[in-house]
This record gives structure tokens, sequence and C-alpha cells, in this order.
């Protein structure tokens, strides 16, 4: 997710972007700024030390919103959305501006992807653990998406055509979806 916000620099010839994100990590975790650092060969599990959750939030604030029942409004400058409860998507206007979307467990439907894909300038687009059973053809109004993941859609059998119209993705996160029957070759 770093590396298609372009916070991480490009990867040397023999590197991969997730070469280039753990070597930050790493260095996050032996500066002390990440303790309990566990990599499990894909996903890394870590604790941030309070003082800096402090002022990563406070860093952040303005550009990233948690929407949920207690802080439904949407500003106007946000650049990175997470949304934390079902049905908060209907009752506001998304900025077109939006860089992130992330959705948690539960809290996604065809008409928030069909608001989200009015986002037209958005790089990541997180729908894990959604009961999507196809995908909505939607997605491919979001040109600069460059990171989607799907992790966790047991019921996802199949990908739109239009997915292969996507073409700044580079990263495709179908971990868990256990009933994909099938992938298109994207070139």
């Amino acid at each position: 997710m770093w590396g298609a916000l372009g916070f991480l620099p490009p990867p040397k010839e023999s590197e991969t972007m997730d070469d280039v994100a753990n070597q930050y990590l790493f260095e996050l975790w032996s500066r002390s700024f990440l303790s309990d650092y566990l990599d499990m060969g894909g996903t890394c599990y870590f604790k941030i030390h309070d003082l800096v959750s402090d002022l990563a939030v406070y860093v952040a604030k303005g550009e990233f919103e948690l929407i949920d029942t207690r802080n439904p409004k949407i500003s106007d400058h946000v650049q990175h959305l997470a949304f934390m409860e079902n049905n908060l998507l209907g009752q506001a206007l998304l900025p077109t501006s939006l860089r992130t979307i992330i959705f948690t467990e539960g809290t996604i439907n065809e008409a928030s992807l069909n608001t989200s894909s009015s986002c037209k300038y958005l790089r990541v687009l997180m729908l894990d653990f959604s009961e999507f059973e196809n995908l909505p053809r939607c997605i491919e109004k979001l040109k600069h998406l460059r990171y989607l993941s799907l992790a966790g859609n047991e019921k996802l059998k199949g990908l739109p055509d239009s997915l292969c119209s996507l073409q700044n993705l580079q990263t495709l996160n179908l971990s868990g979806c256990y009933m994909l029957g099938y992938l298109l070759l994207i070139n």
C-alpha cells in the first residue's frame, strides 16, 4: 500500500516493492519505533509505541479520517478514509481528491462501491471480507487505482473483464478468495 501511495522509492533491479517496504519496516523496528515485529511471510505484525502513535495521529490530522457513528462527517480535504460501520457512505459525498478508501469487514455494498468509483484519483481501495459474488463493473472507472485488496472475500466467484482496463494497477490481493474460479490474464 505504501508503494501505491508513492511513499517508497522505486525498487532496484533485483528488488520488489515488497522488499523495499520490508527494509523500511526493519529500519523502523531497529530504531525502536516498532516493537514485537513478526514477519509471517507476507503479513507483518508489530506494535507501535504510544508516543509514535500519538505523533502519527497528530501529523495525519486532516488527511486521514475514521468514519463511524461518532464521526460521520467527511472533511473536504481528507485524502485517506476508513469506514468503520455499515451504511455511513450514503450519508456524505466523497471528496474527489481521495487517495485511499478502506472498508472494514461488513461495511461495503454495491451502492457504496458505485459512490467510491466517483473518486477519480483513488489509488488504494480495500474491500476485504466483503460479500461480493462478482465485483461490480464500476471498478473500471478508477483509472489511477494501484492497489486493490479483495482479501477474505470467500463468496467472490468472478472478476469483471473491466479489471484489465486498470493500467496502473500494481497489486491485486486475492488471498482467501476460495470460490474464485478463474483469473484473467492482465498484460
